[in-house]
């Protein structure tokens, strides 16, 4: 009896583990038609790196890629030239004009592309268009015709892509990064100051900061770096820089902390971007650089304690980096 006890808690382990490894993996073919002659690198996103994972080469016009592949964004490189596109299902094929870019690309066969090129499509026409509308209605009379017409339209173009976005399904990678990259909702007649006091509340309002799988791709670097260049301010003096990177990384870190793998992430990204605008930490670099350090876990109990170790001295050097007085370079 003992016995069959054992086995039975021991299968439910492996089935339990094996589930968890095929959600980090699954096996995966991947086909570019009309591809020009030469080899190819499959590379995934994780920020502002591009981590290879495979390579091939072209046959009869045709580049086929089969591996076992972690779900995110991929790159697709050749002679430094290429385009990105969502791995995350058994088979994947895609067509390209090479020498024409991204923008030739058509996805064959792939729920999750045909849902993130037409993302991607939608958002840059948005976002170019309320550029241009935004600046001209608040140039004209309030009581003018032109101006209902405009800001109605500017209403209707920015309510497009979310509902667009809406209809992505939410199981997949596509909604998860459309979602992260989504922009705050903004009124027409903002002044720039309302609008980046809107955007830093905002900013992260759609992230879904438990989903560990945004690290798999460009999408959250892209955002923090942006929020933190709008905290900066634009033009603004340095005391004015200070307070509001101060202000940034306090909302960002306590946007963070449910996730220990992303948070570790953003403080990582935070000291190469306070660093960018010459803010200099002494005393928090080396560990915000390294929050995991010297930070180990021996034997098979060892686990949740050291997890547990983990987030605590997170939330503590968040908590003293948040608040530590920020120095430019050369003060």
């Amino acid at each position: 009896m003992a016995n069959k006890t054992v086995l039975a808690f021991a299968l439910i382990i492996i089935s339990v583990f094996g589930f968890q490894f095929a959600q980090a993996q699954q096996q995966i073919e991947i086909n570019l038609e009309n591809a020009p002659k030469g080899y190819f690198t499959l590379s995934l996103l994780q920020g502002a790196e591009r981590i290879s994972v495979d390579s091939a080469k072209t046959i009869n016009g045709k580049l086929v890629l089969k591996g076992r592949y972690d779900s995110g964004l991929y790159a697709l490189i050749k002679n430094g030239k290429g385009f990105s596109f969502i791995v995350n299902e058994n088979k994947i094929r895609l067509q390209a004009d090479w020498n024409a870019g991204a923008g030739s690309l058509k996805v064959l066969e792939s729920e999750e592309n045909r849902w993130w090129t037409e993302y991607l499509m939608r958002r840059n026409i948005t976002y170019g268009k309320l550029n241009v509308i935004q600046p001209v209605t608040m140039a004209y009379d309030r009581d003018s015709e032109f101006y209902r017409q405009a800001t109605k339209e500017f209403y209707t173009v920015q309510g497009g892509l979310r509902t667009f976005v809406s209809k992505i399904p939410r199981q997949t990678l596509a909604s998860l990064f459309a979602r992260a990259d989504l922009r705050p909702r903004l009124a027409h007649n903002m002044s720039f100051s309302e609008q980046r006091l809107s955007m830093k509340k905002n900013w992260f309002a759609n992230v879904d900061w438990t989903d560990s799988r945004l690290l798999n791709s460009d999408i959250l670097t892209n955002k923090i770096n942006d929020f933190m260049s709008i905290c900066a301010g634009r033009g603004a003096s340095r005391p004015e820089v200070e307070r509001g990177m101060k202000e940034g990384v306090d909302i960002l870190l306590s946007a963070t902390q449910a996730n220990p793998q992303i948070h570790e992430y953003a403080l990582s990204l935070l000291v190469k971007k306070l660093e960018t605008y010459g803010i200099r930490n002494p005393a928090y670099s080396h560990k915000l650089r390294h929050p995991y350090r010297n930070l180990r876990t021996r034997g098979p109990r060892a686990g949740n304690n050291g997890q547990t170790q983990k987030i605590r001295r997170l939330k503590g050097w968040k908590k003293s980096f948040a608040h530590q007085r920020f120095r430019f370079a050369g003060q």
